[in-house]
């Protein structure tokens, strides 16, 4: 067993880059990143016995899924229609909220131009990329609940992107004009607080808390400029729930929320860092 628990890191350690450090900035090239696009995304969101976490087609639009596995173990991502567009689905809200809460959070905090997404999704030669076949591996934390994986169509998975070669890194780069390309996942947690128990009902608060793991690429080589890991933000506000039934919709905009104050936090971290070699 501790044979194969060491096998399982080092595939980790090689495929995700993280090396001996899980925080880590090259301040001479981060000074240089103005512009930005997020090009490895997915939500990894905690399960509960009560909340059946599931997407279904609007008919019009894509819609997020939660990845299915094959018999291979490859990653495979839900699909919907390829009629109209992803981000203004109602399957997709949350998890395309996550993402767009990243962007918005590096522009708000850094000044970073961050591209849309809809750049990536018309750009041929990234969906090139992220259609490809690599090998790729994901690292699962021990967990008492199960989890969702969570990704959006027509934008790679995190264990793909991470895996991008220079070479593609840099025709991304200049077909996109950015400076500089991200990686990042998610990971939703939904502790259930009962304030309230009479008999069998109960009634309290579902809060949401986020880590986040996220990694910046350049094109001059394969390592990471700006890498961290698991950064935990402040809990989420609470949404009401009763004996486990609660509005999941309402759940998942707080969930998207409590994603921003991960997001702060690994900024904070990045300024802390940065200001401690002034």
């Amino acid at each position: 067993m501790a044979s194969l628990f060491r096998i399982a890191l080092l595939a980790f350690v090689v495929l995700f880059g993280f090396g001996c450090s899980t925080f880590a900035i090259q301040k001479d090239r981060m000074s240089a990143v103005k512009k930005v696009a997020i090009i490895g995304f997915s939500v990894e969101q905690e399960r509960t016995s009560e909340l059946k976490i599931s997407w279904t087609s609007g008919g019009e639009g894509w819609k997020a899924g939660a990845q299915e596995k094959t018999a291979a173990g490859d990653d495979r991502y839900a699909r919907g229609p390829k009629k109209g567009t992803v981000w203004n689905t109602a399957e997709a809200s949350h998890i395309g909220g996550v993402y767009r809460a990243l962007g918005k959070q590096l522009e708000k905090e850094l000044g970073m131009q961050v591209a849309d997404p809809e750049r990536l999704l018309n750009n041929h030669a990234y969906s090139e990329m992220a259609a490809k076949e690599r090998m790729t591996a994901r690292w699962i934390p021990m967990n008492p609940q199960p989890m969702d994986f969570f990704s959006l169509p027509g934008i790679a998975s995190p264990e793909k992107a991470n895996r991008f070669s220079k070479e593609e890194r840099e025709q991304l780069q200049r077909e996109l004009g950015v400076d500089a390309l991200a990686v990042a996942v998610v990971r939703i947690h939904f502790e259930r607080n009962d304030n309230l128990v009479i008999g069998k009902f109960s009634a309290g608060s579902y809060v949401p808390s986020v880590q986040t793991t996220f990694s910046l690429y350049d094109a001059k080589d394969d390592e990471a400029i700006w890498k961290d890991f698991m950064v935990a933000g402040e809990r989420g506000k609470g949404q009401f729930q009763a004996s486990g039934i609660t509005n999941e919709e309402l759940l998942y905009k707080k969930a998207v929320n409590a994603s921003e104050l991960s997001f702060h936090q690994l900024i904070e971290r990045y300024r802390a860092e940065v200001a401690s070699s002034r």
